[in-house]
């Protein structure tokens, strides 16, 4: 990061701190070229953020700190919710950041901490930091990669929506009636169930209007019509779904 005739470096990861640099010398400026120094709250991860002559950095723990970028001098400094890795993005006058539980805090640029608002993706892992495209953020998450668009609507996979196949499951219900292998639950936030593996938990999503699940556990699930009833096909640990299943069962949905 660049600006006012500086350079802005985070040096050492284990006790991090910020360093301006004036980028006019040659060889060794360590003694010579420093400008000034911050080392207290800096981040290990995260990379400054540098807007209109204001520096914003985040640590991992969440304490954000807003500098005077040509001096180092203390502008504010404020704790946010969560744990951060990923790098704060300035975009449509507004500061984005997204913490490690996939939770965004959107503030207004400047010499007041001033928060607009606080929005969260489904709780998942966000470790990296979110791209820029036009008008819309590209987030990946430790499961999934999310397109984030004011203004526009989300388009079905096919003509069979997620809503069809929000609910309980019955797996294996045999023809004539009786006790299923295990009851598959799908919610409507993504995340899933299997009452056979009780400490298994699991996230679907609706790919060619199949109801695909990744399982905490390595398995992959994926529910899809078959004529005019279900089936779910599971694909063991080490596969993917477009690899031969492992088994398949019949698949109904529960009242």
């Amino acid at each position: 990061m660049a600006g006012h005739g500086l350079v802005f470096v985070i040096v050492d990861r284990d006790h991090p701190e910020l360093w301006a640099i004036r980028h006019d010398g040659f060889g060794d400026v360590t003694e010579s070229h420093i400008a000034w120094k911050e080392t207290r709250s800096m981040p290990a991860r995260c990379t400054p953020l540098l807007v209109e002559g204001l520096l914003y950095v985040v640590n991992r723990a969440g304490i954000m700190t807003c500098l005077e970028a040509k001096t180092g001098e203390l502008v504010w400094k404020q704790r946010l919710e969560g744990e951060y890795s990923a790098t704060p993005v300035f975009a449509k006058d507004r500061i984005y950041l997204f913490n490690e539980d996939a939770a965004c805090t959107v503030i207004r640029p400047g010499r007041k901490f001033d928060v607009i608002a606080v929005n969260s993706l489904a709780k998942q892992q966000l470790l990296a930091s979110p791209a820029v495209d036009g008008n819309a953020f590209i987030v990946r998450t430790a499961e999934f990669l999310y397109r984030i668009e004011t203004g526009v609507r989300r388009v079905a996979d096919s003509q069979v929506g997620s809503k069809s196949f929000i609910g309980r499951w019955a797996i294996g219900q045999p023809k004539g009636g009786g006790k299923p292998n295990f009851v598959m639950t799908l919610n409507a936030d993504f995340t899933a169930r299997k009452s056979h593996v009780p400490g298994a938990t699991g996230k679907w999503q609706l790919v060619d209007g199949e109801a695909r699940v990744t399982w905490s556990d390595g398995w992959r699930d994926m529910i899809r019509r078959d004529d005019e009833q279900y089936r779910k096909l599971a694909f063991r640990p080490g596969t993917d779904f477009d690899s031969v299943p492992d088994n398949t069962e019949s698949a109904e949905m529960l009242p």
